[in-house]
């Protein structure tokens, strides 16, 4: 209702007059329809427009130099499709979206001068905004108009797949479906959707392009924004060489470090991605860095398969120039799996115990050699050997070949659990084994006359002295010893010296007066007539 706002509006709309043009092709903003102002620059000047699939809508609008004619249908029928342009003259048309709400991406207000065909190019740099005023946005679409060559417009899927975002096919991006067809013309649209940031897109194969991006902050009390990508400048110069390996080394066997440049005297894009190839198996990417154009990338990959298949990398530069290597030749590990992660050894107090584990080498081929077994910490891991079946503690397995180790502990140990690890050194790999050894406390004589003696000792466990008592008085030929762990006995109680009596003290010392060491002893009573075990510990 403001015509000096709208002419205001208009004039800020004004391209120059390099960018005017004589055929336009435009596609909806939404389901509604859209109205275009029309604006020629010459008198007399017919502009044609084509409307439906085959353009079978047809009108021709007579206009003069300045002249401004607002069209929103074509014999009643609404705009809300496709649409072909030809004038006689250059004009200006502008693409209005009207009576909407402000911050719906479909029906906010928004005017979108159209783009003549004869700035359609192979390469477009733009940004879709993080923010307005505070209010970030949430969604961006991007609208493609591109022109095929003839050998492309019976497969402008195919056609689409050839240009490429930040270097990757459009179809990455896809939730837009199908290329639609304009008219009978060679111009197909689609629209996908992109993320924040600056993005470069480009094409290939005499493939050009045309179109806009837009979107919202996801409040509709807010800012939406419309407009077109870049195409008033020259066309730029094509990317259609590869990225090339500038190095490649593998120091640790598996592992492949490489380093890429895109780097030409002509133009050159930059490096885009450096990825494993689909054919590659038992192989993953675990670093890659997103250079700037002028720089090398690197990127390192790790073998997650043994064997693996052969290392064949795929690096595209940014406007999706491919290049397939081969980087390493399969990978089989000179290695061994253990039959079990876990090892138990339980044996009586006293006494040794064995445990067993087997290791099969590689299946791929390589023999196993295994160089070194080193057992972790803990006490325990003092009275431990580990020997195969020949009685060395080294062995070459043969590839898909088996051996048999065995663990064995010494008889010192004292009662009670004990756990350390076995770490196995094989060629390319460690393998470990969390053991536990178990000892179980003696028990007394199987007869009925340990219940009949009922030896005990008391405290138990011992720290400055203990008494030894039975049930019954003890005869004259009766005796006690105090034995340690090895057999050995420490302190002899001689019969005659404790006849008559049914406690004895013990002041935790041997028969040289000295104090015994902490650890696990046995009590043994012989009384002429029954005999009884019974175990007590030392502490200090």
């Amino acid at each position: 209702s403001d015509n000096q706002a709208y002419a205001t509006h208009q004039a800020a709309m004004m391209l120059p007059d390099s960018a005017w043009g004589t055929e336009f092709v435009s596609v909806p903003m939404r389901a509604s329809g859209d109205r275009y102002r029309i604006m020629p620059s010459q008198h007399a000047t017919l502009v044609m427009t084509h409307y439906g699939p085959s353009g079978i809508g047809r009108d021709t609008l007579a206009l003069d130099a300045g002249e401004v004619r607002d069209v929103a249908s074509i014999d009643g029928q609404p705009l809300n499709g496709p649409v072909e342009w030809h004038s006689t003259a250059p004009a200006m048309i502008l693409q209005l979206r009207t009576g909407g709400r402000y911050g719906d991406p479909t029906e906010s207000p928004a005017m979108l001068p159209l783009v003549s065909l004869k700035n359609a190019k192979p390469r477009s740099a733009f940004v879709a905004p993080e923010q307005f005023a505070g209010g970030f946005f949430t969604t961006h679409t991007l609208t493609l108009i591109a022109s095929l060559p003839s050998h492309h417009v019976n497969d402008p899927v195919g056609a689409f797949r050839l240009i490429t975002l930040d270097g990757q096919s459009l179809e990455t991006f896809a939730p837009g479906g199908s290329p639609q067809r304009i008219g009978s013309s060679s111009y197909f649209f689609a629209r996908v959707s992109v993320p924040s940031g600056g993005h470069m897109i480009s094409s290939s194969d005499g493939i050009s392009f045309i179109g806009d991006i837009g979107g919202n902050n996801g409040n509709i009390h807010r800012d939406s924004y419309l407009w077109n990508l870049s195409s008033w400048g020259e066309p730029l110069a094509i990317d259609v060489t590869p990225p090339y390996f500038v190095s490649a080394d593998s120091k640790v066997k598996g592992v492949v470090s490489v380093s890429v440049s895109d780097r030409t005297s002509e133009y050159f894009s930059g490096v885009g991605d450096i990825v494993v190839s689909s054919s590659s198996a038992g192989w993953t990417r675990t670093a890659f860095n997103v250079p700037y154009p002028e720089d090398d990338a690197t990127a390192s990959f790790r073998v997650i398969a043994d064997p693996s298949g052969p290392l064949n990398v795929t690096v595209r530069d940014r406007d999706g120039n491919p290049k397939d290597t081969v980087l390493s030749e399969s990978v089989c590990f000179k290695t061994a799996t253990v039959s079990a992660n876990e090892l138990k050894i339980q044996m009586p107090l006293g006494t040794s115990g064995t445990g067993k584990i087997e290791l099969v080498a590689n299946t791929c081929g390589d023999q196993a050699d295994v160089h070194n077994i080193v057992f972790g910490s803990g006490t325990v891991a003092l009275h431990l050997t580990a020997l195969f079946d020949n009685g060395v503690p080294t062995i070459v397995i043969p590839g898909s070949g088996r051996a048999t180790l065995s663990v064995t502990t010494s008889k010192t140990l004292p009662v009670g659990e004990h756990k350390t690890t076995m770490r196995i050194a094989i060629n390319d790999s460690i393998a470990t084994v969390a053991i536990t050894v178990v000892v179980d406390p003696p028990s007394s004589a199987p007869d009925e006359s340990a219940s009949v003696l009922a030896l005990r000792v008391f405290p138990n466990p011992v720290i400055a002295g203990a008494t030894i008592s039975v049930q019954r008085s003890l005869g004259a030929n009766a005796n006690v010893t105090i034995s340690d762990n090895l057999g050995r006995t420490i302190r002899t109680f001689a019969a005659g010296a404790i006849a008559g009596r049914s406690t004895i003290h013990w002041d935790g010392r041997n028969d040289n007066g000295g104090p015994v060491a902490a650890g696990t002893y046995m009590v043994t009573l012989n009384d002429g007539r029954d005999r009884a075990v019974t175990g007590v510990s030392v502490v200090r």
